[in-house]
């Protein structure tokens, strides 16, 4: 099993995810576990595609992530998801999602992402075959069909 790795800081939680007033009544402790289970979350899309750990990554992957931890702290501190506020944390929480199954699916690439397997090109396209349908092969008349 490998590490677990948290791919934003508390910092960054702050000022990618939600501005630090809305979380002052959340301990830091609170915010940790948040970054925690979000990048682990993410970690569940990624290895789909690449090597874990992921070992650098870029501001796009941050940002989903906060998004993603920002929506669960806002759960657990209380808030109106019918809100003006409180839709855009709901719907920044569904986008981070979508653009996780995209990266899963090799829809999206996400920036300066560097994982464990450095020989191998995720950029490939994904390929997936079922059997060939509507195929026919030439088949060898044997001696005795003739």
């Amino acid at each position: 099993m490998s590490e677990s790795v948290t791919y934003i800081t508390d910092a960054e939680l702050l000022s990618l995810g939600l501005p630090g007033a809305a979380l002052s009544v959340v301990a830091v402790a609170t915010r940790d576990q948040a970054r925690v289970a979000a990048s682990d979350e993410a970690s569940g899309y990624l290895k789909k595609r690449y090597g874990l750990p992921i070992l650098g990554w870029g501001t796009d992957l941050k940002r989903k992530v906060a998004d993603l931890a920002a929506y669960d702290l806002m759960t657990f501190r209380g808030f109106d998801p019918g809100s003006e506020s409180g839709a855009l944390i709901v719907k920044r929480r569904d986008d981070a999602v979508l653009w996780l199954r995209d990266v899963s699916n090799g829809v999206v690439e996400p920036t300066d992402l560097e994982d464990s397997t450095a020989t191998v090109d995720e950029q490939a396209p994904l390929v997936s075959s079922d059997t060939a349908a509507g195929w026919s092969w030439p088949t060898v008349a044997s001696d005795t069909e003739a």
